[in-house]
Formats: structure tokens, C-alpha cells, sequence
């Protein structure tokens, strides 16, 4: 069985092609591991050519799901998702109308104070988190929420999927 597990890993780690990117694309939105992680596993498994074939795909598709998730939107579900997250982590002295003025506000100047920076952009620049035990990743992306809006909704959904389905096929082949 460690054998088939193996072969089955290799079949994907060969080929760069053959790989879910979308688990790389998760760990950079670990902000404590960024785009180091992609970076190290990149250049510690493959050839340099392949490693940076891997991080243009990783960073093309965090940028591609960035764009993705920007024009779904931009027909108002922001300002609504917006009054709803901020609620939950504890702003609602405000009305909905102020509140998503004020997000907007905050989105706009972080974005006009860095011409030409996206919310990845600007996110890959800052420094990386500490690293602690009780490090919560969604609680952390729920308060950056004003700073990064986008992002936040992508690790919403991104990290909150099963990374494998290893446990379920193996609870079956026994």
C-alpha cells in the first residue's frame, strides 16, 4: 500500500504539469510562509528552469484568481460581504452605508499610496507573521479583511477546503 501511495505521489510531483497548484497558491496565503514556501520546494525538487516554470504558474494563478474574484465583485457583493465580515469581528457601531464608505476609503488609499500595486502585490511586499501555536490563519485573513478584501475572500475559500483526500480514500481501500 506504501508503495501505490508513493507511486501515486511521484506520478504528480514529476510533472510539474500534473500538479494542483492550488495547494502551493493556499500556502502562499499562509502569512507566515508567503511565496518562500513555493520558493524552497521549488528549487529544492526540481531543476532551476522547472522550479521557476513552478512559481510563475503559482504566481500566475493567484494573480488570475485575484482578477477572478475583483470583477465578481465589483457588482456590489463586496460592500455587502464587507458589512457582514466587519460585524463579526466586532465593528457595528456603524450603518452598513458608512461602514462600506469607510472599507472602500481604506481599500482605496492603500491602494493609491502604492501606484500600480494590486492587493497581492502589496501583500507579498509586507513582511511575514510570526509564527506562534495559536496561530489562527482565517482569523487572521477576517481582520485583514479592510486592508485586503479580495484576498480575504480567496482564503475564505480557499483554505477552508480539504487540502487532500487521502484520509477518505484510505478509510475505503480498508
Amino acid at each position: 500500500m506504501v508503495e501505490k501511495m508513493k507511486a501515486k505521489y511521484d506520478k504528480y510531483r514529476e510533472n510539474v504539469k500534473n500538479m494542483n497548484i492550488l495547494i502551493f497558491v493556499a500556502s502562499v496565503l499562509g502569512p507566515h510562509i508567503k511565496f518562500k514556501f513555493v520558493q524552497w520546494d521549488s528549487h529544492k525538487f526540481y531543476e532551476k528552469y522547472i522550479g521557476e516554470i513552478l512559481c510563475n504558474k503559482v504566481n500566475e494563478a493567484l494573480h488570475d484568481m485575484f482578477n477572478v474574484y475583483l470583477l465578481s465583485t465589483s457588482n456590489g457583493q463586496l460592500t455587502e460581504t464587507a458589512t457582514r465580515l466587519s460585524s463579526d469581528v466586532g465593528i457595528d457601531d456603524f450603518d452598513s452605508p458608512e461602514l462600506s464608505f469607510a472599507i472602500e476609503f481604506e481599500r482605496d488609499m492603500n491602494l493609491n499610496s502604492n501606484p500600480g500595486k494590486n492587493e497581492v502585490d502589496l501583500y507579498l511586499m509586507e513582511r511575514l507573521e510570526k509564527k506562534s501555536d495559536t496561530f489562527d490563519i482565517l482569523m487572521w485573513w477576517k481582520l485583514k479583511y479592510s486592508k485586503y478584501p479580495i484576498l480575504s475572500q480567496i482564503a475564505r475559500d480557499l483554505l477552508a477546503m480539504p487540502v487532500s483526500t487521502i484520509a477518505l480514500e484510505f478509510s475505503f481501500s480498508t
